[in-house]
């Protein structure tokens, strides 16, 4: 059944009982632990990842913690319960949760346009990149970019391994999101907003 064992709980109340009846909680079995011992350990050695830590809690608690494999491929770490990882994406939550909020209060809408909050998003261009030529002769989005499209990543805004190459060095002469969406603007969108996710 994997680490937690909730099969102390029988076969559930009846509809009668229902209203009396005490959860189980819970509990965690020697075999339960040894098999995601054992399930961690295969995904390092069948290479899923390198190494992990995991951890199971109970009632708030840490029950039982492990790690296996490696932090460092080359240098051949082990990998340590204090481990750091280096975590991308993590403001992608928070700001849906934001955006979210606004949208309960009714202060902006799902389907509102980007370009409304940031206007250089108003006219992209849609198809691909090709290094040295212009993005004048590309086709326009038919549809503008919208919050939904942003938060279900299918806004277009992919970027190619040469788009990366041409603004890297751009990018990082740039001190803040303000300066730098000009020039993600100046790139064309890889699909029509809305038609494909990625």
């Amino acid at each position: 059944m994997g680490p937690i064992d909730s099969a102390t709980a029988g076969e559930g109340p009846t509809a009668a009982s229902a209203q009396n009846s005490a959860v189980v909680a819970p509990r965690l079995t020697p075999e339960g632990l040894q098999a995601l011992d054992a399930k961690a350990a295969a995904n390092v050695a069948a290479k899923v990842y390198p190494g992990a830590v995991y951890m199971v809690t109970l009632r708030g608690k840490t029950a039982y913690a492990g790690s296996v494999g490696v932090s460092n491929i080359e240098r051949g770490t082990a990998m340590r319960q204090g481990s750091i990882f280096r975590l991308a994406s993590m403001s992608k939550p928070i700001t849906a949760v934001a955006i979210m909020i606004l949208v309960d209060e009714g202060k902006v809408r799902l389907d509102d346009p980007v370009a409304r909050y940031v206007p250089e998003l108003a006219h992209m261009k849609v198809g691909r990149y090709v290094v040295g030529t212009s993005t004048a002769v590309l086709p326009a989005a038919s549809l503008p970019i919208t919050l939904r499209d942003i938060l279900t990543h299918s806004s277009g805004i992919e970027r190619d391994p040469d788009v990366t190459k041409a603004i890297v060095t751009t990018l990082e002469q740039r001190d803040n999101l303000a300066a730098r969406i000009v020039d993600y603007a100046a790139f064309p969108l890889a699909w029509e907003p809305g038609s494909k996710f990625s």
